[in-house]
C-alpha cells in the first residue's frame, strides 16, 4: 500500500503539462526571460520584443528602430533593465545590442555595426553594469553597455552560441569551431582573467 502511494506520488510529481498560452503571427520566437512569474520577454523577428505581465495571458510589442534585424538573446539582470541582442547578415544592422532601463517600455541602441560579423547569439549580464555579448566575437562591458571591449578567447570559436555566469567572477562559453565541413562542438569557461577549454 505504501508503495503504491509512493509511486503514485512520483508520478504526479514527475509530470509536467504544457499549454500553449497564446498564438503568435509569423514572427519566430528565438528566446525568453521571465523576471518573476508574471512578467516576461520574447526575443523575436523584425527587430521586435513581447512583453506578458500577466504569465503569458495577453502579450505587447515593442517594435525597435532595428526592423531588419533579429533578436536572438534577450537576458535581465534586474526587474527594470534588460538587454537583447541580435543581427542580420540581409539588413543594414549586421550586429545589434539594445537595452531598457524601465522593464521593457522603451529600448535604446547600444552598438550596431560596430563589431564584425553578422550578429549577436547570445548575452548575458551578471549586474546591471557587468555584461558579455557573444556572436562571430566576444564582448565585454563593465558601464552598462556605455562602452564595449572585444576578448580575445584562445582557440577562437567561429560561432558563440550560448554564454551564462553562475556567480559573478565564473562564466561558461559555448559554441562551434567550423573545421572544413565538420563543426566540432567546443566549452570554454570563462573567469575574467584566464579562458579554460574543458571539452
Amino acid at each position: 500500500m505504501i508503495l503504491t502511494i509512493g509511486l503514485l506520488s512520483f508520478s504526479m510529481i514527475t509530470k509536467g503539462q504544457w499549454n500553449q498560452v497564446s498564438g503568435f503571427s509569423n514572427d519566430l520566437l528565438h528566446a525568453t526571460h521571465f523576471t518573476d512569474t508574471n512578467t516576461g520577454y520574447i526575443a523575436c523577428d523584425r527587430g521586435m520584443i513581447i512583453k506578458t505581465q500577466n504569465g503569458g495571458l495577453s502579450w505587447d510589442t515593442v517594435q525597435t528602430l532595428f526592423n531588419f534585424s533579429w533578436f536572438l538573446d534577450i537576458h535581465f539582470p534586474s526587474t527594470n533593465t534588460g538587454y537583447a541582442c541580435g543581427g542580420t547578415a540581409f539588413g543594414p544592422h549586421k550586429n545589434v545590442v539594445v537595452k531598457t532601463t524601465n522593464a521593457g517600455l522603451s529600448w535604446d541602441s547600444l552598438t550596431a555595426n560596430d563589431f564584425g560579423g553578422y550578429g549577436f547569439s547570445t548575452l548575458f549580464f551578471v549586474n546591471d553594469s557587468i555584461g558579455f555579448i557573444a556572436g562571430d566575437t566576444v564582448i565585454k562591458t563593465t558601464d552598462g553597455g556605455s562602452s564595449f571591449s572585444p576578448i580575445a578567447i584562445s582557440p577562437d570559436i567561429s560561432d558563440y552560441r550560448s554564454i551564462h555566469f553562475p556567480s559573478d567572477s565564473i562564466g561558461y562559453i559555448a559554441g562551434f569551431i567550423f573545421t572544413g565541413n565538420k563543426n566540432i562542438a567546443q566549452i570554454q569557461k570563462y573567469d575574467f582573467l584566464l579562458v579554460v577549454q574543458v571539452i
